[in-house]
């Protein structure tokens, strides 16, 4: 072996021997460290690629959950968004084939309410699509149709170019953004419509006032406007400012309004169902009788009002509810006391509890107040706003088993029991608590999602109103109510 193989060899063992004198002094040295460091919960081993956080809280066994957050929704009118769709349309000429095939593209968005309602977007649209000038494959004709179409239909192109058929129509395929109007989620509920009332007569007398009848229906109905749409439970549709509403969309369709803006058009809601009503009488009637053993009268009053009511299927023209609706007024004792009678406050009074009956029968009969929660003797109720009055007792009936008629085979509804007299406590916006007054089940162990509805109202008993004297003698004092005079009196 030469020199220079042995000083190779050598340096070879030399490297070697370095190497395990290295491996054997490593442990301890880890282990003198660790002796050294101070003792730290062991970490689990992260997933290959996956960083493991050294900060504080990953060493938290069981981290608070994030804390609910009660904010409200925005409130939304609907949006618009971009919709991406393929439409083939077939014409005399190629201009033509495209001016049809972007007309169908809107329609299967939007149908023909978009196309058919603007006239401006009508007329952009021949400008676009009649200039020859510009390759229809172009980014210049896609962005002059994008234009004249006024933000109905964006990133416009032709996918296949046209064709000439046979017969000599040209055929070509399009695809395109439309814009679409979403519909709030509010549309989505039973869609109501209240007509314009009719009234019995053209006054109504009120303690010897007459009072407009026409009037007294324009009140009803905002009345029942006001009180059904607080249960939301339903669209309410008001038709008494279409024209007001036709000008707001005119806007848009004469391109005075953003462009994504002329999607909204032709979306108004047509209603399921019709709320049709008559007044049939509203008074409060002044009423007088001479004693024959004096000079002196005998007044009193009494009073209420009777509206007809018909709900109305609008696609069907079935009536879906037909119900009359009576109610009374605290009549004033019989007195010979001078008396006044504040007419305005009876007018209203007797509106609010017409309009108050009569949403109740509405929204009773399409969505029953249930109880939806139990808790001990709490109850909470399905329905709030003017639905439900705080300090109203309710019977509630437990709803059992499903009976049909044998021959139709058609539902007659569930049978029913007694389960317990509420009142309520508290009127929520969308829902109601209240409290047991008195029970025959346990509602905890019968309760289930529309097993306990509400009935009756359990109304208190109607006492008769004091009147004013405005006597000279006694000035002005409430006169202590009194027994009404029968009729074998021989004042009488």
């Amino acid at each position: 072996m030469n020199t220079l193989a042995m000083n190779r060899t050598l340096e070879r063992i030399a490297a070697v021997t370095l190497v395990a004198m290295l491996g054997a002094c490593a442990p301890q040295e880890q282990a003198s460290e660790a002796d050294a460091a101070p003792a730290v919960a062991a970490e689990p081993a992260s997933p290959a690629g996956t960083a493991v956080s050294a900060s504080p809280a990953a060493l938290v066994e069981n981290p608070a959950p994030a804390a609910e957050n009660f904010a409200r929704a925005n409130p939304s009118g609907g949006a618009v968004e971009r919709v991406t769709v393929t439409a083939r349309g077939i014409g005399p000429t190629p201009t033509v084939a495209v001016d049809r095939a972007i007309r169908l593209a809107i329609e299967q968005v939007n149908g023909r309410s978009v196309d058919a309602s603007s006239v401006t977007m009508q007329q952009g649209l021949t400008v676009a699509i009649s200039d020859s000038s510009l390759d229809l494959a172009s980014s210049g004709f896609a962005e002059r149709v994008a234009t004249h179409s006024r933000g109905a239909v964006t990133d416009f192109k032709v996918i296949q170019q046209p064709e000439r058929a046979a017969d000599g129509t040209y055929a070509v395929t399009i695809e395109a953004n439309v814009a679409k109007f979403v519909l709030p989620a509010t549309a989505k509920r039973l869609k109501l419509s209240i007509a314009p009332l009719r009234v019995a007569g053209t006054t109504f007398v009120v303690d010897g006032k007459r009072v407009a009848a026409g009037e007294i229906a324009r009140q009803l109905r905002e009345s029942l406007i006001e009180t059904l749409t607080q249960t939301e439970r339903f669209a309410i549709l008001d038709r008494a400012f279409t024209a007001e509403l036709d000008a707001e969309l005119a806007r848009v369709a004469e391109g005075r309004a953003a462009h994504q803006d002329i999607s909204r058009i032709g979306q108004e809601l047509s209603a399921d169902y019709l709320l049709l009503a008559r007044v049939d009488r509203f008074a409060y009637e002044h009423h007088e009788r001479e004693l024959r053993t004096s000079e002196r009268r005998l007044v009193w009053h009494t009073g209420g009002g009777t509206l007809t009511l018909r709900l109305v299927n609008v696609a069907t023209g079935q009536v879906e509810m037909a119900e009359s609706i009576a109610v009374v007024l605290p009549g004033t004792e019989p007195t010979t006391l001078r008396t006044a009678i504040d007419a305005d406050a009876i007018t209203q009074e007797l509106l609010r509890q017409i309009s108050d009956a009569t949403s109740g029968k509405v929204v009773g009969r399409l969505f029953p107040i249930t109880v939806v929660a139990v808790n001990g003797d709490q109850l909470v109720l399905s329905q709030g706003g003017k639905a439900l009055t705080a300090g109203s007792r309710y019977k509630v009936a437990l709803r059992g088993k499903e009976i049909k008629d044998p021959q139709t085979g058609q539902s007659l509804g569930r049978m029913e029991e007694h389960c317990c007299v509420i009142e309520v406590t508290q009127v929520l916006p969308q829902m109601s608590q209240a409290i047991v007054v008195s029970a025959d089940k346990d509602l905890a162990a019968v309760f289930a999602p529309g097993a306990l509805e509400l009935r009756d109202e359990i109304k208190a008993p109607v006492v008769a109103r004091p009147v004013r004297d405005d006597s000279d003698e006694g000035g002005e004092r409430e006169a202590q109510p009194r027994k009404a005079a029968p009729k074998t009196d021989s004042n009488w």
